[in-house]
């Protein structure tokens, strides 16, 4: 351990801090496309998403968001233990993470633009 470079430590911390990461840069996507300021206030953020999906229902929005933020702990809990005792690379795990990663800004994105789509249709 003393002889290899941390990254995959890095990285997998990463992965524990990737939903607020994710709402981040989706926020500046988002506000990117409409052209808004980056300090402007909307109501696109994940947990706005979930409460929109399940009608309001506190409970399962926050149940939702506790599920992927323990996905994404075990996606780095798991990077840092194939590190560490070296088991096997760790490709299979960047691969899923990536998948689910970009699945939720796939549809995150695809929401935010729908929603602008149709206030558009609206003023038009």
């Amino acid at each position: 351990l003393g002889e290899m470079g941390y990254t995959h430590l890095v990285i997998a911390g990463l992965f524990v801090f990737s939903l607020p990461i994710m709402d981040t840069l989706l926020a500046i996507i988002r506000r990117k496309l409409a052209g808004l300021p980056m300090s402007a206030a909307d109501s696109g953020h994940i947990h706005h998403m979930l409460l929109r999906y399940f009608n309001g229902n506190v409970r399962k929005s926050v149940l939702t968001l506790y599920v992927l933020t323990s996905l994404f702990a075990l996606f780095g809990i798991a990077l840092s233990y194939l590190f560490i005792f070296q088991v096997i690379q760790g490709r299979f795990v960047y691969a899923s993470f990536l998948v689910v990663f970009s699945f939720i800004c796939v549809v995150a994105i695809k929401t935010a633009l729908k929603k602008q789509w149709e206030s558009t249709a609206k003023s038009s």
